[in-house]
């Protein structure tokens, strides 16, 4: 069970749990790769009051959470919301939720996770915004480390990661739905168009993903095909 370690005053305000819960508070599920605009639709769709989730700025919280410190400045918290089921009391504000799901992603994020990162002179934004896309790009953690392995390297050789994921983030739509004008779209997010990562996250990856974003898998690939949407 995940327990907020929060002040005890802030406990007694807002709890939060992945089962059991307290008198009074409501449960929510977020599946892995939801994005912020999802998660904010299902807290509405609870009653919890929070409309202002993504007006929040991770360097907001990054005094209390290391793994914040390397977002951009304007950066929200798309990303880093860990998914998991919590038990929240119905007051509890967007502010309290957010500082409520980055504890849990700060537990679930592994030591050796941190550790590679650190030894491929990465930093912990760049893997969470990979992390996101193969979220979005494949199912299996295999898979996952295949196509991390593929498109670090097409990053490390200036080449068009052209991942249909990003996209689909501006879009709303999944791989058998982008149109040529979507492919000729102008935007940071459209990997057919811009090199390097998108600007941010696109959704809030599972651990498999931070793993395989972290790990990548040693190949000669460059190309690789999904199946089925995402």
């Amino acid at each position: 069970i995940f327990i907020n370690k929060l002040s005890l005053i802030k406990t007694v305000r807002l709890f939060t749990g992945v089962s059991g819960g307290l008198s009074g508070s409501v449960s929510v599920t977020f599946p892995e790769g939801l994005s912020l605009a999802q998660t904010k639709n299902i807290l509405v769709g609870k009653n919890f009051k929070a409309q202002e989730l993504d007006l929040l700025r991770a360097r907001q919280f990054s005094k209390n959470f290391d793994f914040l410190q390397d977002t951009p400045a304007d950066a929200t918290l798309e990303g880093f919301l860990f998914p998991d089921t919590y038990n929240f009391f119905a007051e509890a504000t967007s502010s309290e939720i957010a500082e409520a799901m980055l504890s849990n992603f700060a537990k679930k994020f592994p030591a050796n996770v941190r550790e590679a990162i650190s030894l491929q002179k990465k930093n912990t934004f760049q893997v969470i915004t990979m992390a996101s896309m193969l979220e979005r790009e494949a199912k299996t953690s295999a898979d996952m480390q295949i196509i991390s392995g593929i498109l670090w390297k097409r990053l490390e050789q200036g080449v068009l990661l052209q991942a249909d994921a990003t996209l689909g983030y501006v879009t709303g739509h999944t791989s058998h739905e982008l149109t040529r004008e979507d492919l000729a779209l102008d935007s940071p997010y459209n990997t057919y168009r811009h090199y390097d990562l998108p600007p941010g996250p696109i959704c809030s990856p599972g651990l498999k993903s931070i793993m395989a974003a972290a790990s990548p898998a040693d190949g000669k690939w460059m190309f690789f095909v999904v199946a089925g949407d995402n």
